[in-house]
Parts: C-alpha cells; structure tokens; sequence
C-alpha cells in the first residue's frame, strides 16, 4: 500500500510497529507490490509532465491526479497540482527535488523486485520443514517497519538538515499555514501562487542542502523518504510533501469508477480494482499456511488517503487566503462547538 511507503501520519488506520505473524507477512508484501507501482507510475508520469513540451494524447496526463476524495473540492487540488507544477518546472534541470524523485522511483523498483522475492521465500518456508526461523523471522513475525526494511526500504525518519529553509518567502509561506499572524504585502508578493516570475538563484528549495554537504549529497543515492510529510501546512517547496500528494492523488484517481445514478454522473473508489491489480502484480493465492490477503487493508488505505488529501486541501486554501488577505486574522485551530457555549 502506499500508505506503507509513505506514512500519512495523524491519518493512518494502523500502527506500523505492531508485530504480524510469521505467515500474515506476504498478504501485507501483496499490498506493499502494488504501493511501490503505483508510486513509480505516478512519479514517472510527474515527471515526464514535468519535462514534455508537447501532448502525448496517449498519456493520461494530468487527469491521472484528479483523486477522488469525496469531499467536493476536486477544484482546489486542481489548483493544488498547477502550483507544483509551476514551481517545479522553473527549476526542472537543477533542482535537487527531481534528482531525489529519480532516486526514490529507481529504489522502489528495487523494493518490488526484493519484496516479490521475500514473499517467494516466506511461502516457500510455510511448505517446508524449516521454520520462519530460517529468514531470520522471530516466532512473533515482524512489524511493518521490519517488513519494509527487510525488503530495502528504510523507515521514514525527521532530518534537520533536508528541511531547512533559507528563502524568506519560503518561510513565510509555511508560518502563514500554521500560525495566526499575517503577513505582509511585500512577502505576500514574493510568494504568489502560480507566480512563475521568481528566479532560479532567487526561489531556494525546503530540502535545500547545507552547503558543507553539497558534495557528499550530489554523489549519495537516496534511499528513503527522509520526513513524514504533514497536512497541517501547504508547502510546495517541500518535496516530502510533494511526493506524498503526488502518490495519494494518483492512487485514488487510478481506482476511481464514474457511475450513473438516477441520471446523475458520479464516482466512487473501487478496491477490488486496487484488489485486481495486486493479483497482477504478486498472485495472492499463497500455499497454506500463509494467510489470503483481503480487500479491508485497501479500504483501510483508501480512507486514509482521502483523509489526508482533504485535510491538505484545507490547509492550501488556508495558505493561499493568507496570500491574497495577509492583513486578516484567519482562523487555523479547530474549535468544538461546545467550547463557544
């Protein structure tokens, strides 16, 4: 699943340090198969979006992002993905965000490759007289944090370094989607949305490296998501963030299902399609005794994903009303009704 490869933090479903039996390990290498393409569809296609000057009619273009959420403001992620796309491409051929999308995209191949191999393994074990013991797997089973650096995909973790921000603007524009004072017009100015008048030497990225590193990170391969990116804010220069809001909305646009009821066009999510395509991908009729997978984790998924692009749609809307309203209080905490009785 994608949420497997990229936490959705305050909006998982599941505890990913929880322990798994042994012969429960390759229906969760079933969803975590179609997570790891799913990811390396929807970060090819960005960039080749990102880098193509004329329309391929056989890509499905931008519409592969329209995600379903379910919370009508289709519109506003519309806006959401221009202004990724803006920024990115007036830095496409140095930005250090893209070298990292590359990276991560060739490191998720060599996750399928290795997670289709361990699922082999573990099956293989469950029809023989030797005991998980043999793959290095406890009599408890192992965690999806386990299963995942196993299968060559370290656990997301907080790095100082890759998220500091030496552009002011930059700055402002993540205060303004969490804090309450506002802005002022001349920053305001600097960080309009879709502005594609900033200057590369000028528009300095979120991952900036520090400048002691820059060697050692120009030759170092990344192999990991190295934050947990957040939907408490809007921030495009973050490509933690980005990654994630490119994953998320390319899953539930590729599952998505147009319907007609009553003679009203609609959609929903569809996980036996996301169901479908992991038998494509990794057939889930495993040998006894390794447990079936089913379709509950992918709902599980989907509600995730949902509730996490929903919310950062919301903090968008809040960042982009600082910009164009930098003198108004707006507010950013929730606040139960109860507490206004």
């Amino acid at each position: 699943m994608a949420t497997y490869l990229f936490p959705a933090g305050k909006h998982a479903r599941s505890s990913s340090s929880a322990p798994h039996k042994p012969f429960a390990i390759p229906r969760h290498l079933f969803n975590i198969v179609r997570g790891a393409n799913d990811a390396i569809d929807a970060l090819q296609l960005f960039l080749k979006l990102l880098r193509e000057n004329d329309f391929d009619i056989n890509s499905p273009g931008y519409m592969a992002f329209d995600a379903h959420v379910g919370d009508t403001a289709c519109q506003l992620r519309a806006c959401m993905l221009l202004e990724i796309f803006n920024r990115y491409r007036q830095h496409v051929s140095s930005t250090t965000e893209v070298c990292f999308i590359e990276q991560t995209i060739k490191h998720l191949k060599k996750v399928v490759d290795n997670a289709q191999s361990f699922c082999k393994e573990v099956c293989d074990i469950g029809m023989s007289k030797n005991g998980p013991a043999a793959l290095g797997i406890s009599k408890q089973g192992m965690s999806i944090n386990e299963i995942l650096r196993k299968i060559g995909w370290t656990e997301p973790r907080k790095s100082g370094r890759t998220q500091e921000v030496s552009n002011p603007a930059v700055i402002v524009s993540v205060a303004s989607s969490v804090t309450s004072p506002p802005i002022s017009q001349a920053s305001a100015s600097r960080i309009s949305v879709g502005s594609t008048n900033t200057s590369a030497s000028g528009a300095a990225s979120i991952s900036q490296i520090d400048p002691f590193d820059l060697e050692e990170e120009q030759t170092r391969v990344p192999s990991i998501v190295y934050a947990q990116a957040t939907s408490d804010y809007w921030e495009p220069w973050d490509w933690h963030q980005v990654v994630h809001f490119l994953v998320y909305s390319y899953v539930l646009s590729k599952y998505k299902n147009f319907t007609i009821r009553a003679h009203v066009y609609g959609a929903n999510i569809s996980p036996q399609s996301a169901f479908d395509c992991s038998n494509q991908l990794l057939d889930g009729n495993f040998p006894h005794p390794c447990q079936p997978p089913t379709k509950k984790p992918i709902e599980l998924e989907f509600a995730t994903l949902q509730s996490y692009l929903s919310d950062c749609s919301c903090a968008w809307l809040s960042s982009t009303a600082r910009v164009f309203s930098p003198d108004r209080q707006l507010m950013t905490r929730y606040v139960e009704p109860r507490m206004l009785i």
